[in-house]
């Protein structure tokens, strides 16, 4: 989490999909790469050269006037008329996404069934993103052909033809979408909701993932765009380029589909409710040109641990926006339920309500409450802003999770990991000897890393006595 907006941003990102039999069972569309489609948006800024402009020393945001889907610049994607699973995830830098879909009118791209096609990154090694149906190449318009926003092939870029706006007022409160398309939320960060809920527009801030089940059915051949709601948060716009994301070029005539959504998908392991309490608050906020959460960035080795929460308990923390646009905030190892959210004229969408989550939207003005049970594992865990250039520049912070609520102690105590002796160093066959083993360990006793005292030792034997 210190270069993390600049390796994702050349290609160091991706997603990986956990299903069960369970899952399987419930006859959502499926086929990985044939009715079952991610979608990894992101959004860049390219040089005169043709060549990335990258976000190292950038310290406030980087939010891109070039729309990517996959890896490609404004796509189009060949489909069936007939229901597909898509999977979102915003693995942009720092813009986020308003998505509803809009149907196009006019003769629009004919559907093809064939061509070379460019590959997805997401499949893998050599495996293309299909298109026009099982094993059709995903058409793309060839590589770097972009969907027809920025002019005919050419990315706009950053700050070019595009007239930026900038947005930096309080923005346009989040619409239903308008005349969007409706379509079935199905899942989100932390698996299946407990049931499909209807909506015609998608937030998606950074590092969230929400999965839709969309009909084509109704508009074979035709076109359908996908768009993105401009003046979002405080995100910077690029007219006519940000607020369109891709294409999908739907098949003519009618296709089998014995794909289903059923009415209830699981049965979401909620925690248990707590009441209307608040256990810990945090304040998201710049401060002195750096990113703070309550005043502490995350190079404070020491005061960096904000929360110490006993192992098994149900806690409700209370997130608070200081400023800075859209705060989307992740924390380590448990999944929550929203609560509520107020602050900026809107509360909890129904599909955030209808499953947990690790990501959650927290905009200008907003104060949002989310309720989690920090168990079953004990360890120091983080939680940020996953606007990539907030959490690279301090917006982080840590949680001790401990079965020994009644030791008393104050805080963990951390070493520097960039302090110079934790730097990698050569390694050789010799190092393997039991000789050099030994001497390892007896050099890391002697850093002292588990210094706790004797009153720790007693309390820990006393709990596994017992």
């Amino acid at each position: 989490h210190v270069e993390t907006a600049v390796n994702s941003y050349f290609g160091q990102a991706g997603a990986y999909i956990v299903e069960d039999v369970a899952e399987e069972k419930l006859g959502l569309p499926s086929g990985y790469g044939v009715y079952d489609i991610p979608l990894i948006l992101t959004s860049k800024r390219y040089g005169s050269d043709g060549a990335l402009t990258s976000p190292a020393g950038e310290i406030e945001n980087l939010f891109g006037d070039v729309v990517h889907v996959n890896g490609q610049p404004w796509p189009f994607f060949q489909v069936e008329p007939r229901k597909y699973r898509l999977r979102f995830l915003n693995a942009a830098v720092s813009r986020s996404f308003i998505l509803y879909f809009q149907q196009e009118f006019g003769p629009g791209v004919p559907y093809q069934e064939a061509g070379p096609g460019v590959p997805s990154p997401g499949g893998g090694p050599g495996v293309p993103f299909p298109g026009g149906g099982p094993g059709a190449p995903y058409p793309g318009g060839g590589p770097g052909a972009p969907f027809p926003g920025g002019g005919p092939g050419v990315p706009s870029p950053g700050g070019g033809p595009g007239v930026p706006n900038p947005g930096s007022g309080p923005g346009v409160p989040f619409h239903d979408g308008g005349a969007g398309i409706p379509f079935q939320v199905v899942a989100s960060d932390s698996g299946l909701l407990a049931g499909p809920v209807p909506a015609n527009m998608l937030a998606i801030a950074n590092a969230e993932r929400w999965e839709v089940v969309f009909d084509f059915s109704p508009f074979a051949g035709q076109n359908l765009t996908l768009m993105n709601q401009l003046e979002v948060g405080q995100d910077k716009d690029y007219a006519p380029t940000t607020d369109q994301v891709m294409r999908f070029v739907v098949g003519p005539g009618a296709v089998a589909d014995t794909s289903v959504v059923p009415v209830r998908l699981r049965d979401v392991p909620f925690p248990p409710p707590k009441g209307d309490v608040v256990d810990r608050r945090f304040l998201f906020h710049q401060q002195n040109g750096l990113w703070k959460i309550n005043g502490v960035g995350f190079s404070d080795v020491q005061n960096r641990v904000l929360a110490k929460v006993p192992r098994g308990t149900v806690e409700v923390w209370e997130f608070e926006n200081g400023g800075g646009g859209v705060h989307p905030i992740h924390v380590h190892l448990v999944d929550f339920r929203i609560l509520s959210r107020v602050g900026a004229g809107r509360s909890v969408l129904p599909h955030e309500a209808a499953g947990l989550k690790d990501v959650v939207w927290l905009g200008p003005g907003e104060v949002v409450r989310v309720e989690a049970h920090y168990a079953p594992w004990d360890g120091v865990y983080m939680f940020h802003c996953h606007n990539m250039i907030h959490e690279d520049h301090e917006m982080m912070a840590a949680f001790n999770v401990s079965s020994l609520a009644d030791l008393g102690y104050k805080e963990a105590s951390f070493a520097d990991p960039m302090d110079p002796k934790w730097r990698a160093v050569p390694v050789s066959p010799v190092a393997f000897s039991n000789d050099a083993v030994v001497q390892k360990v007896q050099a890391m006793a002697a850093l002292q890393p588990y210094n706790i005292g004797g009153e720790v030792w007693r309390k820990i034997a006393q709990r596994w006595s017992a």
